[in-house]
Parts: C-alpha cells; structure tokens; sequence
C-alpha cells in the first residue's frame, strides 16, 4: 500500500466540494429521468399547483412557474442527461484532484472559469445569495489553483 500524501486543507475543500456538487448533480439527474419515464412531469406540475394553492409568497409562485416549465417530458429528458454529463465530470475532477495528477488543477480551472460567465449573467438578471455564494465559490476555486500552480512554477524554477 502507497504511503498517503499530504493533500493542502484547500485541494481537500475543493475535492469535496467537487464531490458533493458532482453528487447532487446526479441524484437530481436520476430524479428528472425518473420523472420523464414515470409520470412526464405530471407530479411536478401537481407540485406546482398546490404551491400555488397553498403558498403565497413570492418564492413559491416563482418556484411554481420554474416546475411547470420544466415540467415537459422532453425539457426533463434534456436536463436528466445534461445534470447527468455534469455530476459525471464534476466527480471526475474531484478524482484527478485527489489523485495529484499534474494536469488536474488546470483542467479544474478550466471547467470552472469557463461557467462564470455564465454565473455573472445570472447575477447580472438578479442577485440572489445562492447565485453569488456559487459564483463566489467557484472563483475562490480557480484563484487557488491558480495561484498554487504559479507558485509552485516559481519554485521549481529557483530550485533548476
């Protein structure tokens, strides 16, 4: 057995912050498959309903509209495979950060910068704290990396 390496308090956030997302993304992949399959989103728009009916606040009437949006077989079945492709990547990146490989903290930076575009303009379209907590993470990440893969350039080349 391979003596453990010693990961930085970071990376180890970082993979488990991979992991979790990766997780989550899945589970919910297997939800809207399941709901495409079984019901083709009959259950979500029963769901949307009795928000309506029962909830007043302007939360639920904008969750309300989100489910009956999504709630076609066809907007189910794209959003099962594209959290599907997601979760599965996001876990891969946590599993090449963990195993150190050399190239792992750029393909992270990579997958991550390129979605905070994306995360601006929904910040952009309205500040809510879920949106700016997971913008604000995902910087944090490519920040890190970064500045570990620089510093760790500078000192191999003072080292050769």
């Amino acid at each position: 057995m391979a003596p453990p390496t010693y990961r930085p308090p970071g990376i180890r956030l970082i993979v488990a912050y991979k992991l979790v997302r990766g997780v989550v993304a899945l589970a919910l992949a297997f939800a809207l498959a399941a709901a495409a399959l079984s019901d083709g989103g009959t259950w979500l728009r029963g769901l949307a309903a009795m928000l309506r009916e029962h909830f007043m606040g302007v939360w639920s009437v904008r969750l309300a509209d989100l489910l009956v949006r999504v709630s076609s077989r066809r907007t189910l079945e794209i959003g099962a495979a594209a959290l599907l492709v997601d979760g599965l990547f996001t876990i891969f990146e946590a599993w090449a950060l963990r195993r150190q490989f050399a190239w792992a903290p750029w393909l992270v930076v990579m997958a991550t910068a390129s979605l905070l575009p994306f995360e601006l303009y929904e910040l952009y379209r309205g500040i809510h704290v879920g949106r700016l907590a997971l913008f604000f993470a995902n910087a944090a990440v490519v920040v890190y990396l970064v500045q570990r893969k620089v510093a760790e350039r500078r000192s191999n080349a003072v080292l050769s």
